[in-house]
């Protein structure tokens, strides 16, 4: 809900729609945030695995620094995920 205020006491309540509420919100950084959270959890499991079947990605060297960009990245937004979390979550 959006309160609007004009002087004297008056408010008036006016629906939101679902992409404007809290509540989708909530849901988009909750996803998001889980699904970074699986690619950084899962990235040594499928290394172990590539690893004890003897396979190997077969990919450049240059393809490997951007698939580490890519990890260190998702390192960095999970850290401003906790970030937001910590400032904006009430006690």
């Amino acid at each position: 809900m959006t309160i609007l205020s004009w002087g004297a006491g008056v408010v008036a309540y006016q629906r939101t729609e679902f992409a404007q509420s809290s509540l989708f919100y909530v849901i988009v950084f909750s996803v998001s945030s889980a699904m970074l959270l699986l690619k950084l959890v899962l990235w040594p499991v499928a290394a172990y695995v590539r690893w004890h079947y003897g396979q190997s990605l077969g990919w450049s060297g240059r393809d490997h620094v951007l698939r580490f960009a890519v990890m260190l990245t998702s390192i960095a937004l999970l850290a401003l995920f906790g970030g937001i979390l910590s400032v904006f979550v009430p006690n």
